[in-house]
């Protein structure tokens, strides 16, 4: 399930769902690597692993990175605003 960004601009939150669900479909009862710099995208993964510096940083799910309040969730407080608001890509660059 290979999408680039151009193919996922203009996705209603119903569409991106749909992709989500059919990933997890896919991978029912089998090991998967999600990677994604979309932070609210792994949401349904059951272990996040949160690079920094090409090192783990923090690790657990979407829910227990937000509350502990690192990196991961300082993140996820930017893109959330860029999706909230509809910010300016450079933004999102500049956080990769």
């Amino acid at each position: 399930m290979k999408s680039t960004k151009k193919n996922l601009t203009g996705l209603t939150h119903d569409e991106v769902t749909k992709r989500q669900q059919q990933y997890g479909a896919m991978t029912e009862g089998k090991s998967s690597v999600f990677i994604s710099h979309r932070l609210a995208s792994t949401r349904f993964c059951d272990r996040v692993l949160f690079l920094e510096r090409g090192r783990i940083a923090e690790e657990g799910t979407h829910e227990e990175l937000l509350r502990k309040g690192g990196g991961y969730a300082a993140i996820f407080a930017v893109q959330s605003k860029y999706y909230q608001e509809g910010g300016d890509e450079r933004e999102e660059a500049e956080m990769a």
